[in-house]
């Protein structure tokens, strides 16, 4: 059996991160790799204030 390791991508929400996801998923469709996403946040978990729409 043929277990192909996947491509393994940490993920915060920041804009360098979000770079770093869109690279790693272009790479897993490019190689067919499975990928493997770690997301992280900060806890307690900063609110972000709700945009309200007009």
């Amino acid at each position: 059996m043929n277990k192909r390791r996947p491509i393994l991508i940490g993920y915060d929400e920041s804009p360098e991160s979000e770079k770093a996801l869109c690279w790693a998923v272009q790479e897993a469709l490019l190689g067919e790799l499975p990928i493997l996403v770690c997301h992280a946040w900060q806890w307690p978990h900063p609110h972000r204030p709700v945009e309200q729409e007009a």
